[in-house]
């Protein structure tokens, strides 16, 4: 398969259009994230969009110290912003995928409390450029159902990390990554990371559904055999009845987890990865935490 054809078959232009500035919310599930929270709350501070029309939705899962902080941050903002609304719950623990299972509640529990504007998801260990409203908001425009930005992330597979990208095209039964490989090396090709094309599948680094989206289709825990989360699921649901989703590759999504090395080499970027490795066996450790068995007995082998 030639992956930069078939990249090129669903392009889609971006287009001048005209963006509308109307109330949005912005919702994130927080697991043990106070190490990088500031880094997250100043990306939220430095968004290019007026404060008054934003309402932030915060869930805190076993609260490790972030809820703290984030009713700090209420009390210091929340004249600058149209509501600000701070949850917290306990984890499910269960033998039986207890981490997606926390997530497809906790998605819900964001969906319907931010209801009923359009939702943005943003990942507590994602930073959104300053841009990332605005910019979703015009996928939104070209007709997206689901517009999202991208991130970079670790693909455990056989023991080894690979690198992957959170939006990706299918065809048939096969996945195809926009990543191409030349002498051992992997690259991403400019025509690819400059521009939007039509995915079928993608995670929901920095993701805005809209809301008659969200009125049909609630998270569910998807299908043990079904590789990825229930965002994945969530995706390859409504791609299949027919929903459209943008993906926007210059809408580069910076991740806690995945450092990424850019080298401008003419037509192509070549790509070099460094994953943190405490962040990594800190996700373990949650898992072990929660009592995944399935997740430890794959990670073990």
């Amino acid at each position: 398969m030639d992956i930069l054809s078939l990249w090129k078959s669903r392009y889609v232009e971006r287009r001048r259009v005209k963006v509308r500035e109307e109330p949005i919310a912005i919702g994130t599930a927080f697991y043990e994230s106070l190490f990088f929270l500031d880094k997250y709350l100043d990306s939220i501070l430095n968004l290019e969009y007026p404060k008054e029309l934003i309402e932030l939705y915060w869930l805190v899962q076993d609260n490790d110290g972030t809820l703290e902080v984030l009713e700090d941050f209420r009390r210091r903002f929340e004249d600058k912003y149209a509501f600000i609304q701070i949850l917290e719950t306990d984890s499910i623990k269960d033998p039986d995928r207890p981490r997606i299972r926390n997530v497809v509640r906790n998605y819900n529990i964001l969906v319907a409390y931010s209801h009923p504007l359009d939702l943005i998801l943003v990942d507590s260990d994602n930073f959104p450029v300053k841009y990332l409203v605005k910019r979703l908001l015009m996928l939104r425009e070209l007709g997206a159902d689901i517009a999202t930005g991208v991130t970079s992330f670790p693909r455990y597979i056989n023991g080894k990390y690979y690198l992957g990208f959170s939006a990706k095209i299918r065809e048939g039964d096969k996945v195809y990554y926009p990543l191409m490989e030349e002498n051992g090396s992997i690259y991403l090709h400019k025509f690819i990371a400059h521009n939007i094309f039509r995915v079928d599948i993608t995670g929901f680094p920095s993701t805005l559904i809209r809301r008659e989206l969200l009125k049909k289709h609630t998270f569910k825990l998807p299908d043990p055999n079904q590789f990825g989360g229930c965002d994945i699921e969530y995706s390859c649901r409504v791609r299949e009845e027919g929903y459209t989703i943008l993906a926007d590759y210059d809408l580069y999504v910076p991740h806690y987890v995945s450092h990424l090395i850019w080298e401008d080499k003419g037509d192509r970027y070549m790509l070099r990865a460094i994953f943190k490795k405490d962040e990594l066996e800190r996700k373990w450790m949650q898992l072990y935490k929660l009592g995944d068995r399935r997740m430890l007995r794959r990670r073990n082998k």
